[in-house]
């Protein structure tokens, strides 16, 4: 009985020290030990990805850093189509006038003569930087020692074209060909006579913007009179040049 018993205690020592030799047995190539903690998923787990974040109840996301910024209109510039101008010319001159005599005979006189003369005037843009208008010229003179009086009035067409100098300065040439009335009275009793004269001219002013629909400048101008009759009689004809200065501004446009 004891020889058996002692067969069976080796053979169960020898299976347990074969299981133990089994396990500390160097693991098989390309063998990676599952991080601690590592649980196998059960078969037919799919991972499943990470719930989406939920703010805490009462959250409220912060203000925008900035707000967009509404782009402001483009200011319409002076010169574009469709645009009305209101100006007024103010001629102030100081010039020397060279007569010569109606039958275009040699000599004639010189003479200095200073003239400050209002012209209110009206333009349109019919395309950009191409103006089409007029003036109104009317002057009244009078003596009152003998009652005598001139009254001219004058309608003068013209156009011009603008040159833009950037958006506060440009360049407007005109060139003007008038028709002046004049109607002499000599007083009571006495007759009253009239004529008309024809006149060609240009004014190159430089214009300054300084506010918007707004403008102030000036420039060289130049005038001769090409037909000038008095009575039906052929007059004495004469050129000048000067400095004229205009002021005005300007609506509308597209």
């Amino acid at each position: 009985m004891k020889t058996k018993a002692s067969f069976l205690v080796v053979l169960a020592l020898t299976v347990v020290f074969a299981g133990v030799a089994g396990a500390q047995q160097a693991p098989p190539p390309g063998y990676q030990e599952p991080p601690p903690a590592y649980q196998q998923p059960p078969p037919g787990y799919e991972q499943q990805p990470p719930p989406a974040y939920a703010p805490p109840p009462g959250y409220a996301p912060p203000p925008p850093s900035y707000a967009p910024m509404e782009s402001a209109p483009m200011p319409v510039l002076f010169g574009a189509p469709g645009q009305l101008v209101i100006s007024d010319d103010l001629l102030i001159s100081a010039i020397n006038t060279r007569e010569s005599p109606a039958d275009n005979t040699t000599g004639g006189t010189t003479v200095s003569t200073t003239a400050i003369q209002l012209r209110p005037a009206i333009d349109i843009f019919v395309a950009p930087n191409l103006s089409i208008g007029g003036q109104v010229s009317i002057a009244w003179y009078a003596d009152d020692d003998t009652d005598a009086s001139t009254t001219i009035v004058g309608l003068v067409p013209r156009i011009g074209y603008n040159f833009p100098l950037g958006s506060k300065a440009s360049i407007w040439p005109r060139l003007a060909a008038g028709y002046y009335f004049r109607s002499d009275s000599a007083g009571a009793g006495y007759p009253s006579a009239s004529g008309y004269i024809f006149t060609f001219s240009a004014f190159v002013p430089v214009l300054f913007h300084p506010a918007p629909h707004f403008f102030i400048g000036g420039g060289p101008m130049f005038s001769t009179q090409l037909v000038s009759k008095y009575e039906s009689v052929d007059q004495t004809t004469f050129s000048e040049f000067g400095v004229q200065t205009t002021v005005g501004g300007y609506f509308g446009g597209r």
